[in-house]
């Protein structure tokens, strides 16, 4: 059984990363020199737009079934980035403080789809749907990174690379349907 939908969708969205490393240096004199690194990564984004897909039952018998979703989205929202990162080799400062600050609205693409297996019954004159689905979403032109180029001296000012990628998730849905 298949049932068609579509409908409208709001997400928001925030990730907050601060990241440390420490490291051995590759300077031949002073092989043991550490180096450092201190990058911190603040982002979000809130927004809705229009979803549209399809949900199946296929029952195997005695109320037992495999249910699942296929749904695809577009969102239009706004999309803040806040991004500090600081180089260091010892005391020697390899990278000045980049700063840097991204505010626009743009378009979000997304998929989901989610399978597991699920419990019918009727009571009453009630229908009874019980389900544990994996879900996989997939998000795209959404998250952006920025990384110093290697080999780039302190006065070449703010030297980077702008990605815009694709931010997969996955998890484990729990649900009851209850239908009159």
């Amino acid at each position: 059984l298949t049932h068609w939908k579509a409908g409208l969708l709001g997400g928001a969205i925030t990730q907050d990363w601060a990241v440390t490393y420490l490291g051995v240096s590759a300077v031949p004199t002073n092989p043991l020199f550490p180096n450092s690194a201190y990058a911190d990564i603040r982002w979000n984004f809130q927004g809705g737009g229009l979803e549209a897909g399809a949900d199946f039952d296929w029952n195997l018998g005695c109320g037992i079934g495999i249910y699942g979703e296929v749904k695809g989205a577009l969102l239009y929202g706004r999309y803040k980035n806040h991004f500090t990162q600081n180089l260091f080799n010892g005391a020697t400062l390899l990278y000045s403080e980049i700063d840097y600050h991204r505010k626009e609205s743009r378009f979000i693409e997304t998929v989901q789809l989610s399978v597991g297996p699920s419990f019918s019954t009727g009571i009453c004159g009630m229908n009874i749907n019980v389900y544990a689905l994996w879900e996989l979403n997939g998000l795209f032109n959404l998250h952006e990174f920025y990384l110093s180029i290697p080999g780039a001296s302190p006065t070449a000012g703010r030297d980077l690379r702008y990605n815009e990628g694709f931010i997969g998730m996955q998890g484990l849905t729990l649900g009851v349907d209850l239908t009159f």
